[in-house]
């Protein structure tokens, strides 16, 4: 399993990964011009779901039509006593992350 000790540092890695998907995906659009704005990027984010899901660090990130992460990769840790973090499981709310699936 993964080392997931550093929360932030993959939150912000995430977070730029679907930022960047959907930029990408906005600028492919010919009659972008190249150009991405704000109302595009949330109309965007609402499509990469399922095989177009973006591959983060902690996980595949899938938003729902809401806006929201489907089935979030959450890493499960325990902080010893000498303050090291371990990670003992991955769930999610419905307890098992995202997975694409590749029809």
């Amino acid at each position: 399993m993964e080392a997931l000790d550093d929360g932030q540092a993959i939150m912000g890695h995430d977070a730029v990964s679907a930022a960047v998907d959907g930029a990408r995906m906005v600028g492919a659009f010919p009659e972008s011009n190249g150009r991405v704005t704000g109302s595009q990027m949330i109309q965007i984010w609402q499509t990469l779901h399922g095989v177009d899901a973006v591959k983060g660090a902690s996980g595949y990130i899938s938003f729902a039509n809401d806006g929201s992460a489907e089935n979030k990769a959450v890493p499960v840790i325990e902080i010893g006593p000498d303050g090291k973090v371990h990670t003992l499981a991955v769930s999610s709310r419905t307890g098992t992350p995202f997975v694409p699936r590749k029809d």
